[in-house]
Order: C-alpha cells, then structure tokens, then sequence
C-alpha cells in the first residue's frame, strides 16, 4: 500500500502521527480541507515532510490523498486528477511531459 511506503513511519499506520514531532492525519481539519492546499503539501513538502513530487506519480499521490482523506475519521470527497495540474500552476503531469518531450 503506498501509505504503508510514504507515509506511516511518520504519521503511523492508524494516521495518528507522534505529538511534536508528526502531525495526526486522524480526524485533521487540515486534511479533508482545500484539496488543491493538500495536493500542494503531499507535492512539495511541509515542514519536515518531504516533496513527492518526483518520487510519486499524479495518480499515486491521488491513491495516497484519497485514502487518507476517507480514512480514521476523515471524511472528504475525493481529490481529482485536475487538482495536481492546477497545483503545478497549470503544467503537465510528469508522467505526460516526459511522453511529450
């Protein structure tokens, strides 16, 4: 599961995070808030969290956000593909430039 790769050493497996030092996921205002401010967090980084800009697909990061978005309390409608676009200002998808160039 991509969360169990990317993202549970940090907010752990039930999405409740180490106080100081990793914020919960589990019933996060933040989370199930603006998708295009969360798409921006996963993408480029926040803090001590790391970019997954290169490392992750558009659709992956998708899977990622979803299932957190969805999970231990969280209840938001889903984030759409149109959003990490928007959250490039507008640019390609990585995974379509490099078929264009």
């Amino acid at each position: 599961m991509l969360y169990a790769q990317n993202c549970s050493a940090c907010h752990q497996t039930g999405g409740n995070g180490i106080v100081g030092a990793f914020p919960a996921l589990a019933r996060n205002t933040f989370v199930v808030g603006d998708p295009l401010a969360v798409a921006r967090t996963v993408m480029d980084g926040r803090g001590g969290m790391p970019s997954f800009r290169s490392s992750l697909t558009d659709e992956q990061m998708g899977l990622i956000i979803n299932y957190i978005r969805g999970s231990w309390g969280n209840r938001a409608v889903p984030i759409m593909p149109a959003t990490f676009a928007k959250a490039r200002g507008g640019t390609l998808p990585r995974e379509v430039r490099s078929q264009v160039h």
